[in-house]
């Protein structure tokens, strides 16, 4: 989760209030919307990625595969 809210910062802070179901949705999707982006972006990188940051995540329990 830590790496997903690193990438993209609205999760962080969700501007929208829980007043109804529908905003509920409207979380739910956007939050679903990141973890496809972010697990793509994983995927396209492949090769290309940090060897280093990896190392680090692992070290620290994150891994993201």
């Amino acid at each position: 989760m830590g790496l997903l809210k690193g990438r993209f910062q609205s999760l962080k802070e969700i501007q929208v209030q829980l007043n109804n179901s529908r905003h509920h949705m409207i979380i739910i999707m956007w939050a679903r919307v990141c973890i496809i982006l972010h697990n793509l972006i994983i995927r396209i990188e492949g090769d290309n990625f940090d060897e280093i940051w990896r190392d680090g995540l692992m070290q620290a329990g994150l891994d993201c595969e």
